[in-house]
């Protein structure tokens, strides 16, 4: 295909993969593939989400990061980490709504 990128490896990706050398592994492995567990379909969502303002490539160098402050995209922990916050006393200063 006339818009492939030779990588490397000499094989031929999407353009895009030509970009920085930490999207090779995201095409290959993660890019275009179903995902039907609920957790890591929480991660995906939640970093595209975040990507909104920032690179992809911001994304990726920074995912390790994402998975330890939202205890690796377990929903079951940052619900409970949710409700604790929402325990904390700062939270309780607030005057209560109308």
């Amino acid at each position: 295909m006339a818009h492939d990128f030779i990588a490397p490896d000499g094989h031929p990706r999407c353009q895009w993969c030509g970009g920085a050398a930490e999207f090779l592994p995201y095409h290959d492995q993660e890019w275009g593939f179903p995902v039907s567990d609920d957790q890591r379909l929480f991660e995906k969502l939640c970093l595209e989400s975040f990507q909104s303002g920032l690179s992809w490539r911001t994304i990726l160098n920074k995912r390790e990061n994402f998975r330890a402050a939202f205890h690796h995209f377990d929903i079951a922990a940052g619900s409970l980490a949710q409700t604790r916050l929402l325990r904390l006393p700062h939270h309780a200063a607030r005057p209560a709504p109308l």
